[in-house]
């Protein structure tokens, strides 16, 4: 199953960041959009910016050791 992420830009000022992050996480825990999204195979989990930043670093580890791993290189 995937995450549904979603980022706005680096700058935001933080109230909107934390209004944006308290309005979806609502949203994500209704059942009729759990469901929905189910049915498209994304995991409605919802959590806070800093969980994001924290999934985002681990994510980028992990795949750069893979590409480094499997020798992969960009053209």
């Amino acid at each position: 199953m995937s995450h549904l992420h979603f980022s706005g830009p680096p700058a935001m000022p933080r109230d909107i960041v934390n209004r944006l992050n308290a309005e979806m996480n609502t949203l994500l825990h209704q059942a009729d959009v759990r469901e929905t999204l189910g049915k498209q195979g994304l995991a409605a989990t919802g959590g806070s910016p800093e969980q994001l930043a924290q999934m985002t670093r681990a994510d980028m580890e992990r795949w750069a050791k893979v590409v480094q791993a499997a020798k992969i290189e960009a053209d």
